[in-house]
């Protein structure tokens, strides 16, 4: 079995030396060891166990800090045993250990297959990261599928190591779906789900589910929502054509679907697609808060957000974070928010949208609009259109503001202190970030301090200093003393800076008097040299003209050469062809020529042979005559 360390731990257990694991040992307090004292005998032989799988040297010091992390969180009802490296052939005693706990938490520890083995008597599971496969997830839902208990089921992979894996169990979640009656919240974001015809089937049926996650599992097909589903998210997919069909369930007149919060961030998602959205749910009277961060809604089509936001007064908060907004799009968000009464936070943060986008939602903030937070994080703002924005939010009544990594300054900061002060019910004002001094910074900080501390303390904040002052008037007298003094001193500064300022002024102007100078200088310089640079080009210009002239026209002869010889080309092809035919006439003629002196040479070889044959015959004949001559005169 493989070793898996912990998350947290620095450095292994049996490295540590002794010396220094005695120094190191915790102890557990008396008060829980008698509070639970069967749960302290349970974690030790659980870190026995442990160590034993592990094949680890088993130390009291490391088994006293696995206790205590355990039992510090440990409240009776929900036991925390994530990051704990605890191996699969652990769940008999985890068993233990979590009976008759209502919520437990198992995160990324090596469990594997080995969940198969786990009871469900618990109300809340959770299991993100422990590197479960298809037939442990298998057990685990065909057991869910009796259970009656489990309210919240959580096998989500929020990290990239030991991710759970559907796969083929896909089925047996189906099947506990539709047999289940008790399961509300189930979260199986980047589980590798491959098909949703089955889930879909199963949410269909389903009638108990108030909370889906199936983020990160690049879905391509439409989803089916839960009747009663209250919240969807869905980020991190590839819904995009199917996301309309998705909001059709959540059209008004659908007695199907009341979800109060959807979130479809990071889905590919265009301005068209944006409109068909809207379009759907322009009338939904149950949507409450609508997340759409990070899709790129560039386009003409901008007037849909303008239009749901006037007919729509129900949505309450509205996120458009990193979706490359437009100018036309501010504008038409500015000109529905100021008739929208519903709205209560918006974030519209990362899209650069710059001092001309700010000035176009002022509009808006002047209206009906019933904004209690704005967040405008990474903007491009700075004093031009910060200004303004704080010269209408002093007339507004929202309570929290985050323009952190934009590029105000202190103008805009003091126009913040300003609202602080005169809003007591401000208690978020985020300056992070911009080109504001630190002073004004702690400034705001000191500021909302103290109208949270008057929110506590449920004073009237306006009274908060009076009602101090008639406690004491000694005290109040000697306040009034020191701050005269410092008031004398802070004169005299401001006097001697006053002093300091004209001095500056004055060199200031002779410094941008010689300045002028040089400059005029300069220009009068780049003025001649672009007067004679106008003439050198003038020049180039009918040189150039005058060269182009002459290349057209040795262009037309080249063109005139080319024809003529193209002519004499196709000429000569045609003799060739002549030619070509009339040798290929008189080769087939002495072809024939030969073939029949081949024929008569043959038929000339013939008679010779057949005179040489009659000469043989003769010239026997010759000598048998000349013998039967001779015999004769012998015999005489």
């Amino acid at each position: 079995m493989r070793s898996v360390k912990s998350a947290n731990s620095r450095r292994p257990m049996s490295t540590i030396p002794k010396a220094q694991s005695q120094i190191m040992e915790i102890g557990l307090s008396p008060q829980i060891r008698r509070f639970v004292p069967s749960m302290h005998n349970l974690l030790e032989t659980l870190y026995a166990k442990k160590c034993e799988e592990l094949k680890i040297q088993l130390q009291p010091d490391q088994m006293g800090r696995f206790q205590e992390k355990v039992l510090s969180q440990y409240q009776g009802h929900t036991i925390d045993l994530s990051e704990l490296s605890l191996p699969a052939n652990c769940i008999p005693l985890i068993n233990k250990v979590v009976k008759n706990i209502p919520f437990v938490i198992l995160s990324q520890n090596p469990l594997y297959d080995g969940i198969r083995n786990l009871q469900l008597p618990m109300v809340s599971l959770t299991l993100c990261n422990c590197g479960i496969g298809p037939r442990g997830l298998a057990v685990l839902f065909q057991t869910l599928s009796i259970n009656q208990t489990l309210y919240n089921l959580n096998i989500g992979n929020p990290f990239s190591n030991e991710r759970n894996r559907l796969g083929l169990a896909l089925n047996q979640l189906a099947e506990a779906l539709k047999k289940n009656r008790i399961l509300a919240i189930l979260d199986i974001s980047g589980c590798g789900i491959y098909d949703l015809r089955k889930l879909n089937s199963a949410f269909a049926e389903n009638r108990n589910l108030l909370h889906i996650n199936v983020s990160d599992n690049e879905l391509k097909d439409a989803l089916i929502l839960p009747p009663y589903l209250e919240r969807l998210e869905a980020q991190n997919n590839v819904f995009a054509q199917q996301v309309v069909q998705i909001c059709e369930q959540l059209r008004q007149g659908s007695d199907s679907v009341h979800a109060r919060e959807i979130n479809l961030k990071r889905n590919k998602l265009t301005i068209h697609h944006l409109f068909a959205i809207l379009e759907q749910i322009e009338r939904n009277t149950h949507l409450n808060k609508l997340i759409l961060d990070e899709n790129t809604f560039i386009g003409e089509n901008n007037i849909c957000i303008c239009n749901y936001l006037v007919y729509n007064n129900h949505l309450e908060y509205l996120s458009l974070r990193n979706c490359s907004l437009t100018q036309n799009f501010i504008e038409q968000l500015a000109s529905g928010l100021c008739r929208n009464g519903s709205l209560k936070t918006l974030d519209i943060s990362k899209n650069i949208i710059g001092d001309q986008g700010a000035l176009a939602l002022v509009q808006g903030f002047q209206g009906s609009c019933n904004l209690k937070s704005i967040i405008m994080k990474r903007c491009g703002l700075t004093d031009l259109s910060g200004l303004e924005l704080f010269k209408t939010f002093l007339k507004s009544n929202i309570q929290e503001y985050d323009f952190s990594n934009n590029l105000m300054g202190d103008q805009t900061a003091m126009y913040a202190i300003q609202l602080i002060k005169k809003n007591k019910d401000i208690i978020k004002m985020s300056f992070k970030k911009n080109l504001n001094s630190y002073e004004t910074n702690q400034q705001i900080e000191k500021l909302l301090n103290d109208n949270i501390q008057d929110r506590k303390r449920n004073v009237i904040p306006h009274l908060r200093h009076k009602v101090q002052g008639m406690t004491d008037y000694r005290e109040q007298q000697d306040f009034v003393d020191k701050k005269r003094e410092q008031l004398s001193m802070k004169k005299t500064q401001a006097e001697n800076d006053f002093k300091f300022a004209q001095s500056q002024v004055v060199l200031c102007q002779q410094g941008a008097k010689e300045r002028t100078q040089a400059v005029e200088e300069r220009l009068t310089k780049l003025r001649e040299e672009a007067q004679q640079l106008t003439t050198q080009q003038l020049n180039l210009d009918k040189f150039l003209w005058n060269q182009i002239a002459v290349i057209e026209d040795e262009q037309k002869l080249i063109a005139d050469n080319i024809k003529n010889e193209n002519a004499l080309i196709v000429n000569l092809n045609k003799q060739i062809q002549e030619t070509q035919s009339k040798q290929k006439s008189i080769v087939q003629f002495y072809k024939q020529q030969m073939e029949n002196l081949r024929l008569q040479d043959g038929i000339s070889k013939r008679k010779v042979d057949q005179l040489q044959q009659e000469y043989n015959s003769v010239l026997a004949q010759f000598e048998f005559v000349k013998k039967q001559q001779q015999k004769p005169i012998i015999k005489k």
